[in-house]
This record gives structure tokens, C-alpha cells and sequence, in this order.
């Protein structure tokens, strides 16, 4: 083989490597009810993670909800792969934060990595919950392979839940009322 053959070869060999690795992850997000939800409603959306393509040493994720019309009920977060490893998430107002896992042998096709059951406190028309790399502490995911910072993929990791907004006759009567009580201001 020549030299310039060989180079081409490891270039290409490059480039498929790198296009593998920065599709290589991936979270998704399942919600067993995403509506239309009323208040008082429950949902649990579970996270699932696939480092099938590229081992994770591990690494923390966040989950980001809309506090004021969401209230978390329950979270699971089972332990995967060394419980060394395991770092609970904190549940604070809007997020679940510095939740992590991982194992200095790598991890592949991890599973359930989080479950949240939420409990609908106000009207919204449309929210989600996502999934993103840990801001806290811990960090992003590392590669088994490279021991580089993983680019995961977070596409299919936010689930989108339906309410049921106020009927526009509310908003209506709202501004009506709203009128006759101004113009019995005026007059007093």
C-alpha cells in the first residue's frame, strides 16, 4: 500500500469515526400522558439513555420543566452502572438538577435513567419537560473510548404535554367585567 493510499484510508476512516461518535448518543423522553392535561392531572415521563455507539465513562444531566404549571410528585433515578457513580438529582424549583451515573468500564446501552411523575398546578396550552447535559458539578458525558467530552444527543429528549386553556368566554367575561367596573368608577 502507498503511502498516499494509506493516508486516504485513515482519512476516511477519520471521518466516519468522528461522524459515528457525534451521533453515537442519545437521551429520549417518554411521557405516559401528554394530554390534554387539566389541573390535578399526573404524568410520568421516563428518560432513556443509548451510548451503544460510543461507551460513557458517565456524567450528570439536568431535567427543566415549567415550575409554575408542573409540580414534581415522584422521581427515580435508578442506579446504573458503578454505584460509585451514582450521584441522586436534586429536585429544586423548575429543574432536577446534577443527576449522574457512570462506570470506569463503560457503559453502552444504559436503559432508564430517570422517571418523573409531575402533577398539572396551572393552566398552560403547551409545555416540556427536557433533558440536558449536568450544569452542576459533575459535568457533561465522557467517552469510554476517546475520553472525550461526549456530544449527546438530545433531540428526543424533551417530552411535550397539552392543556386545556381557559375558554376564550372566560377571557371575554374577564374583560367585561373588567369594563362595567371601570365605568362604575367614573361615575362615582
Amino acid at each position: 500500500m502507498t503511502i498516499k493510499r494509506l493516508v486516504h484510508v485513515m482519512a476516511v476512516a477519520g471521518l466516519l469515526g468522528a461522524y459515528g461518535t457525534a451521533n453515537a448518543v442519545s437521551i429520549t423522553a417518554i411521557a405516559d400522558n401528554t394530554g390534554p392535561l387539566v389541573v390535578g392531572d399526573t404524568t410520568t415521563v421516563s428518560f432513556f439513555a443509548d451510548f451503544s455507539d460510543d461507551l460513557t465513562l458517565g456524567g450528570t444531566f439536568d431535567i427543566l420543566f415549567d415550575a409554575g404549571v408542573l409540580a414534581v410528585v415522584d422521581y427515580q433515578q435508578p442506579t446504573v452502572g458503578d454505584p460509585g457513580f451514582f450521584v441522586p438529582g436534586t429536585i429544586t424549583d423548575g429543574n432536577i438538577v446534577g443527576g449522574g451515573f457512570g462506570d470506569f468500564g463503560g457503559l453502552g446501552d444504559v436503559g432508564l435513567v430517570a422517571a418523573v411523575t409531575f402533577e398539572v398546578i396551572g393552566v398552560f396550552v403547551e409545555t416540556g419537560i427536557t433533558m440536558q447535559n449536568g450544569t452542576g458539578g459533575g459535568g457533561p458525558f465522557f467517552s469510554a473510548i476517546t475520553f472525550q467530552e461526549q456530544v449527546v444527543n438530545y433531540d428526543g429528549s424533551q417530552a411535550v404535554l397539552t392543556g386545556v386553556p381557559l375558554p376564550a368566554a372566560v377571557w371575554l367575561m374577564i374583560g367585561g367585567l373588567g369594563a362595567l367596573f371601570g365605568f362604575g368608577r367614573k361615575k362615582a
